[in-house]
């Protein structure tokens, strides 16, 4: 009788162990197959986000950075017409005032340069071919001159627009394309993971399946 209790407190024993496992092997392969749930979902909401937008056109992204490099090379252009128109207005308007001495030779009279110059208030000397022209002959000119330089200023200013409306775009484009690589990374990234995961689930299911039986088998030993 007593061998016989000592077999029979063996096998609720090994009953015991056999049904932790069993607890065990459940919980890991319950847990797997709610993450694989959940990678899963994720997967198609990735598949989803790629079909819904587009691959960004690369030629488009080129052209606009092409684009913006012209626009940028008109503005220096921009910039150093008008910093030489501004300069060529000062210089006549200096012509008219009869301030010169600093940068053109003196005159032949040096009693009375100012009067040389301006001729009497009726006429300047050309500082370009020396002859003699009316004072409101430079003042035309400068105006002229004026008004030209109030258009580059005005077109520098579209094209300064113009330039952050492209830059705009270039970006957004450059964005969508940073997002739908990471988007990429990502399904990929997520793909391996659900390989890795359904390898486990099925060593897990295995080990579970096993243990199921080994508890049967025990209960009936110790029944």
């Amino acid at each position: 009788t007593a061998a016989t209790d000592d077999d029979v407190e063996r096998a609720r024993k090994d009953l015991r162990e056999a049904r932790e496992r069993l607890r065990e092997a459940e919980d890991d392969r319950d847990t797997e197959r709610e993450a694989l749930s959940s990678l899963r979902a994720e997967r198609a909401d990735l598949r989803a986000a790629l079909e819904d937008h587009d691959p960004v056109s690369e030629a488009r992204v080129e052209t606009l950075e092409d684009r913006l490099d012209d626009l940028r090379a008109r503005t220096r252009s921009l910039a150093s017409t008008r910093t030489g128109l501004q300069r060529v207005v000062r210089f006549n308007e200096r012509v008219l005032d009869g301030d010169l001495s600093d940068v053109v030779d003196p005159i032949d009279d040096p009693n009375d340069p100012t009067e040389e110059l301006l001729g009497g208030g009726r006429s300047v000397t050309c500082w370009t071919c020396g002859t003699e022209v009316e004072a409101e002959t430079v003042r035309g000119m400068i105006d002229r001159l004026s008004a030209l330089r109030s258009e580059i200023v005005e077109e520098q200013t579209e094209v300064t627009e113009t330039i952050e409306a492209v830059s705009e775009e270039r970006d957004a484009l450059v964005t969508r394309r940073e997002e739908r690589a990471e988007t990429e990374r990502r399904l990929s990234d997520v793909e391996t993971e659900i390989e890795r995961r359904e390898e486990r689930l099925a060593a897990y299911e295995k080990r579970a399946a096993e243990a199921e039986r080994a508890v049967e088998r025990l209960s009936g030993r110790v029944e």
